[in-house]
């Protein structure tokens, strides 16, 4: 394992920590998902995926909401050997999946969409993103022409994450204190 990979592991712990204090997650979650909804690239989205999140993610259930009422395809990460985007809508019927995620049973596979919201296990100010360490999204963002949004709690923050040359780098990076730009 390298040094690399042993920092990852360290940082992964220390934000697990952080989480357990974390007492105001739906509020926290729904400061996130206003903003997100009040997001140009958002609005002007005409699909979108969103991540079906875990206790310890940023909630996306009012990102779905207002989704279903207003984008033309609406689709969930799913995951067997690899990553694939399938479409759902509010009738979709879901189950847990591999990992305990929620996914749904059926469901036609899309390409690729306008946004990709992505949850984070930390993240830093360059829009570096930590996941949970089986490289799911980075591998499936490689090619994809999505603009990717992370979301996360602040608690999440790392002033620098160890970064491999396969991670992929989140456009945006929305918290419920702020919204950090990759270029900026």
């Amino acid at each position: 394992m390298s040094f690399r990979q042993k920092v990852k592991i360290l940082q992964r712990n220390i934000v697990n920590k952080r989480l357990q204090k974390l007492y105001l997650r739906q509020e926290y979650s729904n400061i996130i998902a206003k903003k997100i909804l009040s997001l140009e690239n958002y609005l002007q989205a005409k699909s979108i995926m969103v991540y079906l999140a875990l206790p310890k993610e940023v909630d996306t259930k009012l990102i779905l909401a207002d989704a279903f009422n207003k984008k033309e395809t609406i689709c969930v990460p799913v995951t067997k050997e690899k990553l694939h985007l399938v479409k759902i809508d509010k009738e979709t019927e879901l189950k847990k999946g591999k990992f305990n995620v929620l996914e749904p049973g059926y469901g036609d596979e899309i390409d690729d969409v306008d946004i990709a919201i992505i949850p984070m296990v930390a993240f830093d100010a360059k829009c570096n993103r930590l996941g949970h360490g089986k490289g799911y999204f980075d591998k499936f963002l490689q090619d994809k022409k999505c603009f990717k949004i992370g979301i996360a709690f602040e608690k999440q923050k790392f002033f620098r994450l160890s970064i491999m040359p396969n991670d992929i780098k989140m456009d945006m990076v929305v918290t419920e204190k702020k919204i950090y730009y990759k270029d900026k």
